[in-house]
C-alpha cells in the first residue's frame, strides 16, 4: 500500500476521512492537457493534469525549504458524506512538515460554487491539524516569469553546481554591472549560469524577456520562506 495512504497528514484525517489511491490523470480538464513534469528534486516524472500544475512544480523545485512533494497524492472519502476530494500536491517539507496545495485558474478560483467547496474542505482538514492552501494562478504564474524559470530549469538540468560559489565570488569582486553575455565570454557554462539564477544564487528580473543582455546581480535577501505559498510566489527576482 501506497506509505502516502497510511502517514503523513492522512494519518490525522482517520476521523474525518478515509483515502484511498488517486487515479492518475489521463487527459487534462477543459483546457488543459496532461502534461509529464521531470522533477530533479523527486527524482522521478510527476504527472500534472494541467500546465498550470507543471508551472507550480518550477516553484516548488526552487524552494529549498522543500523536500519533495507529490501530484494527486490521493482520494480522500469524506465519512458520512459524498464528498470525495484528490489534492493537487502534498507538499512535504524539510522540518517534516506537510502540506497540501489546490491550484485553479482565475476563473475557477473565482467561482462560488468551486471556491466554496474547496474552502470546505480546508475547513473540514483544518479542524483536524491539516492545512490545505488554495491558489489562484495569478498568485504564481505570469507568463514571461513563469517561461523564464522553465527555461533556467531545463537549462540546468546538466549542472550540479559546481561553479556557482566561483560565480558568485566573481560577481562580487565587480564593480560594473554583468549580464549572461558578460559570464558566457569568462568561459561559465550556461547550464551552471542558470543553476545559479534557477536556485537564487544569482538573481535577475524574471518579468523580462531573458536574453544576453539581461543583467544578473548576487541574491543578497536572506533565505526567509513560509509555508505559505501565497506570500513567497510573487518575488521581484
Amino acid at each position: 500500500m501506497n506509505s502516502l495512504i497510511t502517514g503523513g497528514l492522512v494519518g490525522q484525517l482517520g476521523e474525518i476521512a478515509t483515502a484511498v489511491e488517486a487515479v492518475p490523470p489521463r487527459h487534462g480538464r477543459m483546457g488543459s492537457r496532461v502534461t509529464k513534469f521531470a522533477s530533479r528534486k523527486n527524482r522521478s516524472i510527476v504527472s500534472c493534469d494541467s500546465l498550470l500544475e507543471a508551472a507550480f512544480c518550477l516553484e516548488l523545485e526552487r524552494r529549498n525549504d522543500v523536500n519533495h512533494y507529490v501530484s494527486h497524492p490521493y482520494t480522500l472519502k469524506f465519512i458520512g458524506t459524498n464528498y470525495r476530494y484528490t489534492p493537487d500536491f502534498l507538499v512535504c517539507f524539510a522540518n517534516g512538515s506537510q502540506l497540501l496545495v489546490e491550484v485553479k485558474n482565475d476563473r475557477s478560483f473565482e467561482d462560488k460554487t468551486i471556491s466554496g467547496r474547496i474552502s470546505h474542505y480546508a475547513e473540514l482538514l483544518a479542524a483536524q491539524g491539516c492545512m490545505l492552501e488554495y491558489l489562484a494562478a495569478s498568485q504564481f504564474y505570469q507568463r514571461i516569469r513563469t517561461a523564464n524559470l522553465a527555461f533556467l530549469y531545463h537549462q540546468s538540468f546538466s549542472s550540479q553546481g559546481d561553479s556557482t560559489a566561483k560565480l558568485c565570488a566573481l560577481m562580487a569582486s565587480r564593480r560594473q554591472p554583468t549580464n549572461i553575455g558578460d559570464l558566457l565570454d569568462l568561459a561559465f557554462q550556461p547550464s551552471n549560469i542558470a543553476y545559479a539564477i534557477f536556485y537564487g544564487a544569482l538573481e535577475m528580473d524574471l518579468s523580462g524577456v531573458l536574453t544576453c543582455c539581461t543583467r544578473v546581480r548576487i541574491n543578497r535577501r536572506p533565505a526567509v520562506q513560509k509555508q505559505n505559498f501565497s506570500n513567497n510566489l510573487t518575488e521581484p527576482n
